[in-house]
């Protein structure tokens, strides 16, 4: 029952209290007993008339409870048990988003730990090392990028196959992910093994594709390194003008945009092709060129290739004895970086020059006798 018809209530009994006093009051007065008595009872049969309403509505019992409106009681109660048994689905899902947002952090935060050392496993010319780091990154989170670094490491060991792998894995995804700069990096370096593999065919293709995109995307350091990298082709098939030319236009590039690193391995290949064109003596000056850049910006891998490179030419100009040394030189670079072809190309060239000291010896003992 409201507040409202409480107060009703209880006004009517004070205006029927404050009448009945009137009317007794004015029953003691002379002359007017029996019109106070006649305004007594028309008050009293007012109250009567005014409360009835109001006692019937006090003290009538509540109504019961409908059938349809106890059958959703019980639904809402049911409702209300079954979702404390399965939550919304609402809510689910934002249980399971915050759960995979903290497994990714985590994955984050250790795949770019694993990367970083691997990475710097690969600038100290560790690369065994660094292959096994990149390994272990790509088993957290599997990205084109970190193979494609894999791959790098690969290279430099002498593993071939698996480079050649790891690139044409990086190439499916990079395209997959219209990722232009990956792809034609991937296609560059898929050159380069099909080269070492003997099919200077496949690798042309391959550099002539990427030097194609590089040139799309208007990046010029890539187009420097593909030119390049056509350039040792052409070398390889014999083509040593063609050869030439794209060293040099890949020299003219790099100075451009002062890549030192791309300007050492530009004259490198330039020195190759001369000592080819039978011209030492440029070839000589080319690779000492570029091993005083090597070594100013510390690339170990490439100051062995030049030494390696000088001792070719010397061994060229009959200079044996300079020759051993250069090849001793590099080797023990080599040796430390992990580049297992390399340690065995130039064991090989240290075994000729060696053959070579020792014939000459020979030849002057019969000479003197």
């Amino acid at each position: 029952m409201s507040w409202t018809i409480w107060a009703i209530f209880i006004a009517g009994i004070a205006a029927a209290l404050a009448g009945a006093v009137w009317a007794y009051l004015d029953l003691r007065k002379e002359g007017k007993r029996l019109k106070s008595l006649r305004g007594f009872l028309v008050i009293v049969i007012a109250f009567a008339a005014l409360t009835k309403p109001i006692i019937d509505l006090i003290i009538r019992p509540e109504p019961s409870a409908t059938r349809g409106q106890v059958e959703k009681l019980r639904q809402d109660i049911s409702r209300l048990l079954q979702e404390l048994k399965n939550p919304p689905l609402k809510e689910v899902r934002s249980e399971v988003e915050r759960e995979i947002t903290a497994e990714l952090e985590v994955k984050k935060l250790r795949v770019l730990k694993l990367y970083k050392e691997a990475y710097r496993l690969y600038e100290a010319d560790r690369y065994p090392e660094a292959v096994e780091s990149f390994r272990a990154a790509i088993k957290v989170v599997d990205l084109p990028s970190i193979r494609f670094a894999l791959g790098n490491s690969l290279l430099i060991t002498g593993d071939l196959d698996g480079a050649h792998e790891q690139y044409t894995v990086s190439l499916a995804r990079y395209r997959k992910r219209k990722n232009r700069l990956g792809e034609a990096n991937a296609l560059g370096n898929i050159g380069l093994v099909q080269r070492q593999l003997g099919e200077p065919g496949k690798a042309l293709r391959s550099h002539q594709a990427a030097l194609k995109i590089h040139r799309q995307i208007g990046n010029p350091l890539g187009e420097a390194n593909a030119l390049g990298n056509i350039g040792l082709v052409h070398r390889q098939r014999g083509e040593t003008e063609k050869a030439l030319r794209s060293h040099q236009a890949a020299l003219k590039i790099d100075r451009e945009i002062g890549n030192r690193l791309g300007e050492a391995s530009d004259l490198n290949n330039i020195g190759l092709v001369q000592r080819h064109r039978g011209d030492p003596e440029k070839a000589l000056r080319s690779h000492q060129a570029a091993l005083k850049i090597h070594r100013q910006i510390g690339n170990r891998l490439g100051e062995a290739n030049a030494l390696n490179n000088i001792g070719l030419v010397q061994r060229q100009r009959g200079e044996l004895e300079k020759a051993l040394k250069s090849f001793e030189a590099a080797l023990r670079i080599f040796r430390e970086i992990g580049a297992k072809r390399e340690i065995e190309i130039t064991k090989r060239n240290i075994a000729i020059v060696k053959a070579e000291m020792r014939k000459g010896k020979k030849a002057e003992g019969s000479r003197e006798n």
